[in-house]
């Protein structure tokens, strides 16, 4: 049989991914210090909370792997539909061989998806089953997955807890300027461009900063 070819899919390169990656993790980080959203050297996660989840792990000659899962919507079931009953889809057919290093060696539970970058273009396996991604939406997607993700901290958790009893502020209203500010700035987030997204003293901005400054790894 002929090897399987790989599908070409429109998602932004990692350098752009960087940038609302690295917002999300700080506007996190302001008020949690686990590592749910951040960066640890080449390895740049996401979890949304609800077991929903997104790594990307930088290579050498710029190349990358993307894979996830979402709890919900994935019916892809990779490493382990197979001894659970369940039609499992090789997410690797077709890929190169080191797009498997981007799956984590502690991964319990299923893969939903596996893309691989190269050559300027992300690449993903031959498949008709739907493998979550594009439900799961991420904030590091683009600018409105990034803005659904900053509304729900800031208006529903942070202003919860911080806002004032009498504080009238509609925080569902997210400064669009100071968005793209702050996406710009991306892994070089000032304190002034994060507090325009948070605006509650008592978060800790240094720790936001220090999330967003772990994306500067190439």
């Amino acid at each position: 049989m002929p090897a399987a070819m790989p599908i070409a899919i429109d998602l932004p390169p990692p350098d752009v991914l960087r940038h609302h990656w690295a917002v999300a993790a700080a506007v996190y980080a302001v008020g949690f210090e686990d590592a749910k959203v951040g960066a640890d050297g080449h390895r740049w996660v996401y979890g949304d909370g609800g077991g929903s989840w997104v790594v990307l792990t930088r290579l050498d000659g710029d190349r990358a792997v993307l894979v996830g899962n979402d709890r919900t919507y994935s019916e892809t079931y990779f490493r382990f539909g197979a001894q659970n009953g369940l039609g499992e889809v090789d997410l690797l057919a077709g890929l190169p061989a080191w797009a498997a290093s981007g799956i984590p060696s502690d991964l319990v539970g299923p893969v939903g998806f596996v893309y691989a970058y190269t050559d300027g273009c992300w690449w993903r396996a031959s498949y008709d089953a739907a493998d979550g991604f594009a439900r799961l939406a991420p904030p590091m997607l683009g600018d409105n997955q990034l803005l659904g993700f900053v509304v729900s901290y800031v208006a529903d958790s942070y202003a919860w807890e911080y806002a004032d009893e009498d504080d009238d502020t509609d925080y569902a209203k997210v400064d669009s300027k100071a968005l793209a500010a702050a996406v710009a700035a991306g892994p070089d987030l000032t304190r002034d461009q994060l507090r325009a997204l948070v605006p509650f003293p008592a978060l800790d901005l240094d720790r936001g900063i220090a999330a967003a400054a772990a994306f500067r790894t190439p």
